[in-house]
Order: structure tokens, then sequence, then C-alpha cells
């Protein structure tokens, strides 16, 4: 097995080396400030309880919140833990539900926020210290990534390299948004990696003891972790048992204590979030069991080539057995995926077509898949296919697939894979090094050959990472819309529009999230049908967008607008084009500010109207318009624009009340 070199391929010419040192400190910077100044917020989700464990930790050395919920707005544990997922009842105390690794790791920056006066019991000092540690994680993050990069290219390449991991992937996106438990997982990996690195292509010290510490802390921050931890404990073990054995004994020295811990404290070795049978779906520990019965049969036959050299009958029986079992697990594959046997069916009691469209949407949908994100991640796999014969052997390219396919099949879990509300692949986060390690070697290849394929590769990968980057670091971070994506309306529930390129959330605006909504809300109306007045009832025959819930007044129930433009969405019936002359719309509208209002009346965003309403009458006003503009059978907006949008010295939105008749 062929040995790489260390990275120097592709060295700065002359002065152009001083540069690098401070153009990686810079780039540090520029992330730390892209992350800490990002609008985007995601610290009320998941990461909610994280800084307040450390605080617990710091201040009580339990991981108990019992004392806390005395002074929030919450009146008992057992409400909590009724409306919340967060948090959770065990043995007559409140725990926080998520891995207590990011929290014990955050212990150092609560003790220094609780010395400054802060309290993680306040939200909003909560959020900024998520905010500080993500975006100092991040800084750390692209410092890794150049290191691991030095592994494999020059200090030029390295640096561009990093630039495009990190500003052009979740390491940006997802870890400087929240203190997510992936935050502190990945840079433990990477840590790792770097260790790997170093060993495998430079012939440097593999430092066994550090690293199954590093392994350990990556998992208790994150269970996911686990699946790199245990492929790298076969790589470490199939070069050498004795450090094998020494990092599988530091993991454990270091694991112990916490399981001790659970033990006394929850009645049972691990917290349920790092159960593995509970965290992965069958499908997926099938999966996982049949590859493992191919590692097993190939490693076997590998060991008995060549340790019984003089043993030819041994070998052959070795071989054959091999085989035979290499096509019963790929024929059981098969199996599984046809999804059509009744062995299948028994096997797999959720539908097999749920976890392999967890795995598809993961990877190419276009609201999480991680090749749509990342799109320079395609561009290097085509090059590894390419030059699949001078890098199959390479260890690093092995321990990045397996970890990357182990992975996919992890986090493949039915209605769960696409990781709740947040940005893009998310759940690749912990695991994007094995991407980076896939890249770099590409990268690699690439810069030992002088050709025109050479050039268009380079070409590509670097017009890739800039379209990452502005996905990642623009719209991930500073376009807010991304953000409301998530709710306007629920992706939990309307988990389909992860599939649709209309609806993509690298894409989002204001417009596309509003009419994505809007498509959602109409999607169950009855046809209008016109002289009638429009019920006040939501999803009955109009769809009221940004209005109030509907109150009765004197001339009949009416809404109010809540912004400054809302609308009313209706399906008219057929015939609408072969009404003449103008169709009537009949307002009642009574102004809620201290001073006149003006309308803008639109039609399908045809201006048809500018009205001014006096601020006490509550008058009838007609508006007409040609009735060509109204569509039949499809939705149909009518929106109404209140200018001016605030009234100065007031701080009131100034707003109509409505009731709607439309007439031919």
């Amino acid at each position: 097995m062929r040995e790489y070199e260390p990275g120097d391929r592709m060295k700065p010419p002359g002065g152009a080396l001083r540069l690098i040192k401070p153009g990686i400190l810079c780039l540090m910077i520029l992330v730390f400030f892209a992350a800490f100044l990002s609008p985007i917020d995601y610290s009320g989700s998941d990461s909610q309880g994280t800084l307040l464990t450390a605080q617990a930790l710091v201040k009580t050395g339990t991981l108990k919140l019992d004392p806390y919920f005395e002074c929030t707005s919450v009146p008992s544990p057992k409400v909590l833990v009724e409306f919340s997922g967060k948090y959770r009842l065990i043995r007559g105390h409140c725990y926080y539900s998520f891995p207590v690794g990011s929290a014990l790791a955050s212990v150092p920056f609560v003790w220094l926020a609780n010395l400054a006066g802060e309290d993680m019991v306040d939200a909003e000092a909560d959020a900024r210290l998520q905010n500080l540690i993500s975006a100092t994680l991040v800084a750390f993050t692209a410092l890794l990534a150049f290191i691991l990069s030095r592994c494999f290219a020059g200090e030029t390449a390295s640096l561009v390299l990093a630039t495009a991991f990190v500003c052009g992937s979740p390491l940006i996106s997802t870890m400087g948004t929240a203190l997510w438990s992936s935050d502190f997982a990945t840079v433990f990996v990477l840590l790792c990696l770097v260790l790997i690195a170093r060993h495998v292509r430079r012939g440097s010290s593999l430092k066994p003891w550090l690293l199954g510490v590093l392994l350990a802390f990556a998992v208790l921050c994150r269970p996911t972790a686990g699946v790199f931890a245990l492929v790298v404990l076969g790589l470490i073990f199939f070069r050498s048992a004795r450090d094998g054995g020494r990092v599988l004994v530091s993991m454990g020295l270091a694991i112990v204590p916490f399981v001790v811990y659970s033990l006394l404290e929850f009645g049972r070795f691990l917290p349920d979030y790092y159960s593995p049978l509970k965290r992965l779906p069958q499908p997926t520990l099938m999966l996982v069991g049949l590859a493992g019965i191919v590692i097993i049969a190939v490693g076997g036959y590998r060991v008995v080539r060549r340790t019984s050299a003089t043993m030819s009958r041994t070998r052959r029986l070795a071989e054959r057995g091999a085989v035979v079992l290499l096509l019963v697990t790929v024929g059981l594959m098969v199996i599984l995926v046809a999804g059509h046997d009744t062995l299948a069916r028994r096997l797999l009691p959720l539908p097999l077509s749920l976890t392999i469209s967890a795995v598809n949407g993961s990877l190419v949908s276009p609201s999480r898949g991680l090749l749509v994100f990342c799109p320079f991640f395609v561009v290097a796999g085509a090059v590894l296919a390419l030059q699949y014969r001078a890098v199959r052997r390479d260890p690093l390219l092995r321990l990045a697939v397996a970890w990357f396919g182990l992975h996919c099949a992890g986090v493949a879990r039915p209605l769960r894979w696409h990781g709740g509300h947040c940005y893009g692949p998310r759940v690749f986060t912990e695991a994007f090094p094995a991407v980076m390690i896939l890249t770099l070697i590409a990268w690699e290849h690439l810069a030992e050959r002088k050709t025109r394929r050479r050039r268009v590769a380079l070409f590509a990968f670097l017009l890739a990472s800039i379209v990452s980057i502005f996905m990642h670091t623009y719209q991930g971070l500073f376009n807010v819309w991304t953000l409301r994506w998530n709710s306007r309306p629920d992706i939990d529930v309307y988990q389909e529009d992860l599939f649709k390129w209309r609806y993509a959330q690298f894409l989002a605006s204001r417009l596309r999230v509003e009419r994505r909504l809007v498509d959602h809300r109409t999607a169950g109306l009855s046809t209008f049908p016109l002289g009638r007045e429009v019920s006040m009832a939501d999803g009955i025959t109009a769809y009221f967008h940004d209005w109030s819930v509907q109150s009765a007044k004197s001339w009949g129930p009416s809404r109010r607008t809540l912004a400054k433009k809302s609308a009313v969405w209706f399906i008219p019936g057929r015939g609408v084009r072969e009404v003449k002359g103008y169709s009537a719309i009949t307002l009642q509208l009574v102004t809620g500010a201290d001073s006149p209002l003006r309308v803008f009346v639109r039609v399908n965003g045809e201006d048809v109207e500018l009205l001014t309403i006096d601020r006490r009458s509550a008058a009838w006003y007609t508006v007409g318009f040609p009735s060509i503009l109204l569509k039949p059978n499809v939705p149909n907006e009518i929106s109404f624009e209140v200018f001016p949008s605030d009234i100065p010295g007031s701080g009131i939105l100034p707003n109509i009340r409505l009731w709607l008749k439309i007439g031919a």
C-alpha cells in the first residue's frame, strides 16, 4: 500500500509564501464575524438548555435543572415536559433531553459568563453566549480545516480549500447559527482527523491515548459520531493492533465515568439519546449488520491470504466462503431494497420506501440535499471515480467512504431525516469532514497531473465552491427568509416541500416564502361563486393572508390587517371571463390609526384603485375592475397595501377592517 509524502506539491511562489499565515488568520477573523453578526438565530431550538445545564454543573455540580424552573414562567417541570421535548422527567427530576457533551465543553464559557453577571436562565443571555461560542468554534474549525488540508496540499491550495470547506458548507451555516450538539462534535472529529492524517501521510506519531479521548468526547457531544469512532478503530486496528488497543482503552477510560454517573443518576448505562437502537431505524440497523458481514468475510479472507501462503487449500476455502457470504449479503440487500418479499416485510416494520426516501432527501433534495448545497463535492466525487484505480488503496479514502456511507444510513430516519427547523444539510455537519477528506484526496491527485482534464476539473471545483459559499455564508447566515421558510408553513408537517425545487430553501425570498404559504392555504379552498359574500371563516371559500381572526361588527363579521400588505385569496368558478363590464367589490373599511390612510387595491398584482379612507368614518367603498383580471379555477389574489406603513410618534401600525363581497 502506497503511503503519500507530506503535502508540499503546490507551494506558492516566492513572496506569496509570506502571505499565507496572515491569510488563515484573516479567514478565521472573517468567519468569526460572519457567524457572530448573522441575524439568523436558531438558539431557541434544540440547543436551548445546553448552557443552562452547564450552569447547573458550575453552580450545583449536577445535571439536575429543578432549581431553575422556579425562575421561569413555567409553573412546574411536568408542564414543561408535557409541551417541550427539550426536557424530561427522570426519577422525579428534570434533565436536558439532548446530549450533555456540549454542556460539559461549555462549562468554562458559562463560568466566565457567570463571573460577568450573565445568567443562563435569561433567554437573551443564553442566546448571546450561544452566538459567541458558536462563532468561536467556526473560527477554530477554519484553522483545523487548513491544518488538515496541509497534509494533502501546499499552503496556498490549503487556504483555498479551507475557505471552501468552511464558508461553503454546514460548518458555517449550521455551526454559526446556534450551539448545536454537532458544533463541539465537529471540532473533536476534526482534531481526530488531523492526528490520523498526519500519521498516515507524514508518518508522525498517532498519539493513540489522545485520539481515544477525543473520540470519546465526540461521541458524548453527538452520538452519531459513534459511527466515526467505529470506523477509526477499524482503521487503526488494521494498521496496528497495539495502537488500536491503546485507542480503545483510552476511549473506554474517558467514557466509563460518564457511564457510572448515568447508572447512579438515571438508573441506566446511558441516557436515552445515546441509545443506538432508539436512534437508528430498523432498516438501517439491518443494512449496517449486513455490511458488517461483508467486512468480516472480506477481512477474514485477507487475513487467511496473508498468513497462510503455504496453505493453498485453506486459502481456497476461505476465498470461496467469503464469496458465498458476499453473494448472500448482496441477495439480502436486494430483497430489502425491493421491499416486496415476505422476509423483507417481516424484517422491516417500517416501510423501506421511507428509509430510501430519507437517504434520497438527505443527499439530493433541493432543501436538505448535501450534494445540492455542496456542489464542489460532486466535482470531487467525479474525480475520484475517474481515478479509482490510483486511490482505491488509500486508507483515508476507505475511512471516509465507510464513515460517510454509514452516516447516511444512520441519519435516514423516516419523518426526522431532515433535521427539523434548520438550514440545509444540518444532519451532515459532524460528518462533513468525511467530505473534506474525499475532496482533499481528489485535489491531491489532480495536483500530480498537468493535463487539460486537470484544468477543467480545477475550474469546475472553484466555480462550484463559489456557489457553495454563496449558499451557506450569504443565504445561510444573512437571508432571514431562509429562517422563516421553516415555519411558513411548518416544514415538519409539510415535508413533501423538501423535494420541490420551486420551494428550494436556498432560494428563499419574501415572495417565494409567501407564495409557498399561500399555495398550501389555498389548496383546500372551495370554488367561490361570484355575487356572494366572501366567508370570513378560514379554509372555506377564501384564505385571508396577514389578517386577524374574524370579529363581529354592526355591519357583519370583519377582519383587521396585521401587516402593511394583506391579501385575500379565493378561487372563482367558471364563466368569469364571460362577465361583461366590470365586477364590483364592496368593502366596509374602518381605520385603526390616528390619521387618514391610503390603501392601494390590487387584483392579481394589477393596480385597480387607490382609496383614501377617513380616519373616523365607517363608509362603503366600491372598487371596479375588468373581469379579465380574474382567472377561473385557480387561486386569485386581492391585496390591500396600507400607506404610510407607520404613524410618526405613535408606533401603531395603521390598519383597516374588511367586510368583502365580490360580484359581477
